[in-house]
């Protein structure tokens, strides 16, 4: 298969991560689809002060002096505020929606769209801003691949009133301590029949076979 007839997918990555390292942790799906799929990463529109995210992290900056200054560039898709009365606000997200929009239009089209943790929540907005107002929209992708990927505390972006019709993939760690796994679940909710894969790991990209037989299947259906 050429690479004009490959099924593209937008990858976004999470909170305090950038394109190379997301395309590092989907190697195994890269592998699996490489035939047939096409996975381009972008990195987010905000620069994250950095911070290392793991002991993991430390040490292989401490084995690769390139490495090192890979790890710290460091992105965001908005910046997150815990207000005094309790309730959260997220800033720049619609700064965001127009930077992927104009990657949609520049580097597009695309197929699908793919999203761990707070890649994710911006891509189910995506979906949204489609389904809300479709003509010449930018985000007119046929499926979603959500990993980690909560629904929103800012309620300018939470609940709507319709569920998406697209196919999708929902990966979700139930022991998952960065993000709650009933906010990934609730994501799902906003979907017309999700496919949801719960298993007993936490905040991370699952590769493993019950995952791309997963996307595999959302696959055929494009």
């Amino acid at each position: 298969m050429s690479a004009a007839d490959k099924i593209r997918v937008l990858c976004l990555h999470g909170y305090r991560q950038n394109a190379s390292k997301l395309r590092g942790r989907i190697s195994s799906f890269r592998r699996a689809f490489k035939t047939n799929v096409e996975f381009v990463c972008v990195d987010g529109p905000l620069v994250v002060p950095y911070e290392p995210t793991s002991e993991e992290h430390i040490k292989s900056m401490e084995e690769s002096e390139q490495g090192a200054d890979e790890e710290k560039q460091q992105f965001s898709w908005w910046n997150y505020q815990e207000n005094e009365n309790g309730t959260h606000s997220y800033s720049h997200v619609e700064e965001s929606l127009e930077y992927v929009a104009a990657i949609c239009r520049e580097q597009g089209p695309f197929d699908g769209v793919f999203g761990f943790s707070q890649g994710g929540m911006i891509a189910h907005l995506m979906l949204q801003r489609h389904h809300e107002n479709p003509k010449n929209s930018p985000f007119a992708f046929s499926f979603g691949i959500f990993v980690s990927s909560p629904t929103s505390l800012d309620p300018r972006y939470g609940t709507v009133d319709y569920k998406l019709a697209i196919p999708s993939v929902h990966v979700i760690g139930e022991t998952d301590v960065i993000v709650a796994p009933e906010r990934c679940k609730k994501l799902t909710e906003g979907f017309v029949d999700p496919t949801v894969i719960l298993h007993d790991g936490g905040h991370y990209i699952r590769t493993n076979k019950e995952v791309k037989d997963a996307i595999r299947d959302l696959l055929k259906k494009v």
